[in-house]
């Protein structure tokens, strides 16, 4: 992987190439996607390209975690160590319905993102979506683990055991989502997020172990 030198490009061209290529993969998808019209877009040689990443895949690799990058800096992160036992689902669902904002912007990073869950599903994709979904899944463990830990997440599951659930409701979650967001003005898709993020938080509550 080539990202050292990519990190070392001028802003410009960075985000020349950003743009193209996350364009390109959000109109087309993975498997559709062509490095020369990514070449084009980007107005620049093919030689180039080749320098600053190994192939379709490094490209992707890279784009995508730049676009998250950039989208959890615009939206402020979330400092799950700052979380406390009276705050956790509060800032859990402030920063879910922060998804409202990302889903009407048209920047090349959130359109990306936006098409990550269909670019997900493609046989082809397999390798390059790993990363992501990686990351994913340790920030997942990393979020869960810390509402254990305060009490606020149910511990009658292995952590493990809820990381897996939670990431396999928000894959289904975000497929249906961005297939129907385009039925909802901005106040009925904030209603639906915040049922969503309900959901979830159902789900894994501390207060809903057992039967009782």
């Amino acid at each position: 992987m080539a990202r050292n030198r990519f990190d070392n490009l001028e802003p410009e061209r960075q985000e020349a190439i950003l743009a193209a290529a996350a364009g390109e993969f959000a109109e087309r998808g993975y498997a559709g996607a062509s490095l020369s019209r990514i070449i084009e877009r980007a107005g620049i040689s093919k030689g180039s390209l080749y320098y600053y990443f190994d192939d379709k895949e490094d490209l992707f690799t890279t784009v995508v975690e730049v676009a998250v990058e950039r989208l959890f800096g615009e939206l402020g992160g979330l400092p799950i160590e700052e979380f406390t036992q009276d705050t956790y689902w509060n800032r859990v669902r402030d920063f879910g319905m922060q998804s409202v904002d990302v889903m009407r912007n048209e920047a090349w990073y959130a359109r990306l993102v936006m098409a990550f869950p269909r670019m997900r599903d493609e046989p082809e994709a397999r390798d390059a979506v790993r990363p992501a979904l990686e990351w994913g899944r340790r920030y997942t463990r990393s979020l869960l683990g810390r509402g254990q830990t305060l009490g606020v997440v149910r511990q009658d599951l292995p952590l493990e055991f809820l990381v897996e659930v939670t990431m396999a409701a928000d894959e289904a979650g975000d497929r249906w989502l961005v297939n129907h967001q385009h039925e909802f003005d901005d106040e009925g898709l904030a209603r639906l997020i915040e049922a969503r993020i309900d959901l979830l938080r159902d789900m894994l509550d501390a207060r809903n172990e057992g039967w009782e």
